[in-house]
């Protein structure tokens, strides 16, 4: 009954339902957005060969295991302006924005560099198979020239996302999609007089298309409501600053590359079992990106509703918008499952014509479509506590689950017993239901109300 009950206030209008769904429908329109980049970049890949699928899935994973760090710093800037703004102190909200900015277009040169210049060795070794490390060492070099966007991109958003306007990172992100695909096609097939640059094409539209997302960001900043935030006198690097969102950005940027490393460790599973399982694999993280956009939407509403809540000295509405959150993203990310599992067939169909690669990932799909809900709270979950201060103990959580069960699972079901495809997808059942029941706890236990900004 409880649980009808908790579905049913879901429908209903009022002042808590509005501002959860204020801050998480564009926020997940944009995600939306992104995830239309990797379905279409998988598809589209996909019609090169399973090789050329597989490479730029596997190179793909590294590259955002790389920028999945990066994204920490998003993390930590959304919390401390989301803060910063519930005490009413705009001119520090800015002064966070612009020294992150600075301090990331200089850490961005330097990464850029460094991944060119490492890009055949990261291939030889994630990739295994000859054939996919010549495909995804210059897929590699190419993608590590757009990191320094990626970076700036990450600071803006953050800083919009907590202002509670997120209408505008899902413009920005529209355009980065739009572009993205525009120059997917151009690219990867030679249109409009354009070679044909097959895998390398696709690494050249991602790292070009953020580009637009940016000039969005930069017109935003120059509106009267936005304006306000830099009335700042010393336009240069806050140390201080620099400090603070460094100590709340380094956990969730560790947690980020430790689970994407993770899942580099997944992939290199995937590899040593055959070039379809690496394809397999791919489709099905792509085909969960989709459902991941309401998860990473309403933890962006927690974390922000709570970190304004806690500012103001609302705790008590802080933790009701946190569970209405969740509430949310559980309904929504199991009935994004059932329709995985009902129409699983035709879904794995649109990204590959390889009856191997189809037949492989459809019993793993059906498995993990089955942990959504277990999902769903632990993004929110994850995302309230980092607002409230816990970093740490978030990337402690995540690297032990992770790790220590759905790494030695999926090696001993996939690889040991040679169940293949569907036992490394078991484990990621596993990881996922374990995640979901250890940040709830955690939460409702109720001392993050004591974690500090």
């Amino acid at each position: 009954m409880k649980f009808i009950k908790n579905i049913t206030h879901l429908f209903k209008k009022n002042r808590i339902n509005r501002k959860v769904l204020q801050i998480a429908i564009p926020s997940s329109l944009g995600m939306m957005s992104q995830t239309a980049v990797m379905i279409t970049d998988t598809i589209m890949t996909g019609r090169l060969g399973v090789s050329q699928q597989a490479a730029v899935g596997l190179g793909g994973m590294l590259i955002w295991t790389i920028m999945a760090f990066l994204m920490g710093g998003s993390t930590g800037i959304q919390i401390i302006v989301s803060r910063r703004i519930g005490e009413k102190n705009i001119t520090a909200a800015g002064q966070t924005l612009l020294t992150a900015l600075l301090f990331f277009f200089l850490l961005g040169i330097v990464i850029t560099l460094a991944g060119i210049l490492a890009s055949p060795k990261l291939a030889e070794f994630f990739a295994v198979q000859k054939e996919l490390v010549q495909i995804a060492s210059p897929f590699l070099q190419f993608r590590f020239a757009g990191i320094l966007i990626y970076l700036l991109n990450s600071a803006f958003i953050g800083f919009f996302n907590a202002t509670g306007k997120t209408k505008i990172t899902m413009i920005s992100s529209f355009a980065v999609a739009i572009s993205n695909i525009i120059l997917n096609y151009v690219l990867i097939f030679g249109k409009f007089g354009v070679p044909a640059y097959g895998t390398i094409g696709a690494a050249i539209a991602s790292s070009l298309a953020p580009i637009t997302g940016m000039l969005v960001f930069l017109i935003y900043c120059f509106q009267k409501q936005f304006i306000v935030y830099f009335a700042i006198k010393e336009r240069k690097i806050n140390f201080s600053i620099l400090k603070n969102i460094s100590r709340l950005s380094f956990g969730p940027a560790m947690e980020g590359f430790l689970m994407h490393f993770a899942f580099l460790i997944f992939y290199r599973f995937a590899a040593n079992i055959s070039t379809i399982s690496v394809a397999a694999t791919n489709i099905i993280v792509s085909i969960m990106s989709i459902s991941f956009m309401p998860g990473f939407s309403f933890g962006i509403a927690a974390l922000t509703l709570l970190g304004q809540n806690i500012g103001a000295k609302k705790n008590h509405l802080a933790r009701f918008a946190v569970y209405r959150c969740a509430n949310y993203a559980a309904f929504i990310m199991s009935a994004l499952g059932i329709v995985f599992i009902i129409l699983r067939k035709q879904i794995v169909q649109i990204f590959t014509e390889d009856n191997y690669v189809i037949e492989d990932a459809i019993p793993a799909l059906i498995i993990v479509s089955l942990a959504q809900a277990g999902d769903a709270y632990h993004m929110v979950m994850s995302s309230a506590l980092r607002g409230a201060g816990y970093v740490y103990w978030v990337l402690k959580a995540n690297v032990l689950i992770s790790f220590g069960a759905m790494l030695p699972f999926a090696y001993y079901l996939g690889i040991s017993l040679k169940m293949g495809t569907l036992g490394l997808w078991i484990s990621v059942f596993i990881w996922l239901v374990l995640l979901g029941g250890v940040f709830s706890y955690k939460f409702i236990k109720g001392k993050w109300i004591s974690g500090r900004v």
